[in-house]
């Protein structure tokens, strides 16, 4: 009967190291579960972490972009803006010199003048060419005095524009 009891003993003593070793093995496996799954937190935090600081770089390289972009537009705008206020300008300049056509040249002290509103150039190609028969050229430009008595009346062949010349009065 004793050595009924001590078997029953050794095989509840036995029963409790199973136990123990089965609750620690679980211990174990929930300490390493937990380990696994915080590891893993961990690597999902640092992943969205980047995944934000790719994100912020991303957005502010394409604020860069965008400010670039309208900064060129702007000076694009501006270069196109003082452009057209140039070739304004100049056509009005241009448009302003078609007006005058007075020149004078040193042969004989006399004042070439067109009866029809053609540029300076012209006039003094005229000029030129009616000179050339004459022996005199042409050499400097006395812009914007309009004689109106002709001592002489010349037709130009080339534009059938009326040629005068009247001698400058002295002083």
């Amino acid at each position: 009967m004793g050595d009924d009891a001590g078997r029953r003993e050794s095989r509840s003593m036995e029963e409790t190291k199973k136990k123990k070793k089965k609750k620690k093995k679980k211990k174990k496996k929930k300490k390493k579960k937990k380990k696994k799954k915080k590891k893993k937190k961990k690597k999902k935090k640092k992943k969205k972490k980047k995944k934000k600081k790719k994100k912020k770089k991303k957005k502010k390289k394409k604020k860069k972009k965008k400010k670039k972009k309208k900064k060129k537009k702007k000076k694009k705008k501006k270069k196109k803006k003082k452009k057209k206020k140039k070739k304004k300008k100049k056509k009005k300049k241009k448009k302003k010199k078609k007006k005058k056509m007075v020149i004078t040249r040193s042969f004989s002290n006399h004042i070439y003048t067109s009866l029809f509103p053609i540029s300076e150039r012209t006039l003094r190609l005229h000029v030129e060419m009616m000179m050339v028969l004459r022996g005199a050229t042409v050499v400097a430009a006395n812009i914007g005095k309009v004689v109106p008595n002709f001592e002489q009346e010349v037709e130009c062949t080339s534009c059938e524009c009326v040629i005068g010349s009247e001698v400058a009065s002295s002083g």
